[in-house]
């Protein structure tokens, strides 16, 4: 497993499916290229050291969060078969909801 440091993040990609438009035409998930994309928080880093010294723990961000980030964003790891994305906390757009 990979451990992120700091204020990084593990994210594993949300893979989004085709979506149909409100007057029917259909849209590959492959073609839509455009806009922030979103992931799921795998694991997170202990925060960013302050003036002090002390840890600031990463804020209003939770594993298991699907958060969106902007494209291009971030570092494609590989731990044996499975992708993630290290990403900065603070490259974080917003937190998905359902």
């Amino acid at each position: 497993m990979i451990k992120p440091i700091g204020s990084m993040l593990l994210v594993t990609k949300v893979v989004e499916g085709d979506r149909t438009t409100a007057t029917g035409l259909v849209i590959s998930a492959g073609f839509d290229d455009y806009g922030p994309k979103t992931g799921k928080v795998i694991a997170m880093g202990d925060g960013e050291p302050n003036h002090r010294g002390e840890i600031v723990p990463i804020y209003g961000i939770d594993i298991g969060d699907v958060v969106m980030y902007p494209q291009g964003s971030g570092t494609e790891v590989e731990d044996g078969t499975e992708k993630y994305l290290l990403i900065n906390s603070k490259q974080i757009l917003a937190i998905k909801e359902d």
